[in-house]
């Protein structure tokens, strides 16, 4: 049996967390699968699939009424739903006989799962969150949020196999009867080098004088979180500075000051100079679903991670040196506790436990 892996995200300049998730997946199973296809097509090559394929264009109409008057799904997501992913739905429809291993990347990638059960394709899911529950101020694709529920749950439902980011997105899952195993994040070969050589370094580096907010601003929670921290933040010590950078991070350059210094996007090099000198870094993330990548690549950095926020997929992971800490304790005596010595690494998830049955006979 031959496996199609199909992933939102590849190339990208901005390595957030999605990226970093596909890469993890597209490794693990490299040796299974048949080619990774991304869904998305450019807006030109779309519009030549539309009469390159006719036939698919039509059947993807056809899905896109259904779409609009019984799923709940806005006008402007039907129209780039039946316009951008004809060229893809021809592969799909070429290839019925294959098994797809689908990324859950966004909202859009719950319209195609849809309509691959719809098909009565084979599939498995590897989520990045479950997107019902994802912090938005207002979701682009669904009219409500119940609609939105109802799609991505009997999607799960039909998926031969499910496999979530974190316990936390297991356990809401199990509440509506869907059966799921954890595969949790674990940075792809070349990332585990960048930060195993971060860890080398900091223990020859005695000037750590840095606190480090690092995230990237597109996301609503991150967002959230990081101008939250900004507000509050006291720093007791004249010998730390803060660091914020990340993509978008220029958006909060309006508190910027003598002692916090906004990067905004950054190079992997710059970024791997920074951490060598940071003392901890600071996490004020919204509860959400998913799993926050670099809670596991800055403990394989060997840097502390501080969260401020009650976000349930950090709790208990002190021996990884992920802490809990209110507001009030951020100064120089907290600073002072924290040793990269003192906790235990990740480590790197074996496939094998992923049982899926057809890789193994």
């Amino acid at each position: 049996m031959d496996f199609i892996h199909v992933t939102f995200f590849s190339d990208l300049k901005n390595r957030h967390g999605g990226v970093k998730r596909s890469d993890q997946i597209k490794e693990l199973l490299e040796n299974y699968i048949k080619f990774s296809i991304n869904p998305n097509s450019s807006l030109e090559d779309s519009i030549k699939s539309i009469f390159k394929f006719p036939i698919v264009s039509i059947r993807l109409f056809l899905k896109s009424i259904d779409l609009y008057f019984f799923k709940g799904v806005k006008l402007r997501a039907c129209i780039i739903f039946s316009l951008r992913y004809v060229s893809f739905f021809n592969l799909v429809i070429k290839n019925k006989k294959n098994t797809f291993l689908f990324e859950g990347g966004n909202a859009m990638s719950l319209l195609l799962l849809d309509y691959l059960k719809s098909l009565k394709i084979n599939y498995y899911v590897f989520t990045h969150n479950i997107e019902f529950l994802v912090n938005q101020l207002e979701d682009p694709i669904f009219r409500s949020n119940q609609k939105k529920y109802k799609l991505e749950i009997n999607s799960y439902k039909y998926a031969k196999g499910l496999f979530t980011i974190s316990d936390f997105d297991k356990a809401l899952l199990s509440c509506v009867g869907i059966n799921s195993i954890v595969l949790p994040y674990y940075p792809c070969n070349k990332d585990e080098k960048f930060l195993s050589n971060i860890y080398k370094k900091r223990s020859k580096s005695k000037n750590k004088s840095i606190i480090l907010l690092l995230g990237t601003v597109i996301n609503n929670p991150t967002k959230i979180g990081l101008i939250n921290v900004l507000k509050k933040i006291n720093i007791q010590n004249d010998k730390y500075k803060i660091i914020v950078a990340g993509y978008g991070t220029e958006y909060l350059n309006n508190f910027a000051s003598e002692k916090i210094k906004i990067l905004g996007s950054i190079s992997d090099k710059k970024l791997e100079k920074i951490m060598i000198k940071s003392k901890f870094l600071i996490v004020n993330q919204p509860q959400t679903t998913g799993f926050l990548t670099k809670l596991v690549e800055f403990n394989l950095a060997g840097i502390p991670v501080v969260v401020l926020s009650d976000y349930i997929q950090s709790h208990h992971l002190e021996r990884f040196g992920i802490f809990k800490i209110s507001y009030d304790k951020l100064g120089s005596n907290l600073t002072e506790n924290f040793k990269a010595s003192n906790f235990n690494k990740f480590k790197k998830p074996n496939i094998k436990y992923l049982k899926i049955p057809t890789i193994y006979e």
